[in-house]
């Protein structure tokens, strides 16, 4: 806590995470090198067993698997959005009468 005020902020020039950031991701980093071994029980490399169950699942007609293998085989599809603009505002009174001077800001 010598980092920090008595109030809890942080001391001016002096990190609240010295260190910074882990420079690498362990989980993930953890992660693919047991999913590359070969499994002793299937005498297989994990990930080929979970591509081959993935796969017989589309075979069957799962819509989730099936999207899943076009999504990294194709990509994902692009997603187009719609932008809707208004090209002109009209100032009216509060009362909501228009007064003869009002104009159309652009």
């Amino acid at each position: 806590m010598k980092n920090r005020k008595l109030n809890g902020q942080f001391v001016k020039g002096k990190s609240g995470n010295p260190s910074g950031r882990p420079k690498n991701q362990t989980f993930t980093k953890e992660l693919r090198a047991f999913i590359s071994e070969v499994d002793p029980v299937m005498g297989v490399q994990r990930l080929e067993y979970i591509v081959n169950v993935l796969y017989a699942k589309a075979c069957e007609g799962d819509i989730k698997a099936i999207q899943m293998i076009m999504n990294r085989v194709d990509g994902l599809p692009t997603q187009h959005v719609e932008k809707k603009t208004y090209d002109t505002i009209k100032v009216i009174d509060i009362d909501g009468v228009e007064s003869p001077d009002d104009k159309t800001i652009a």
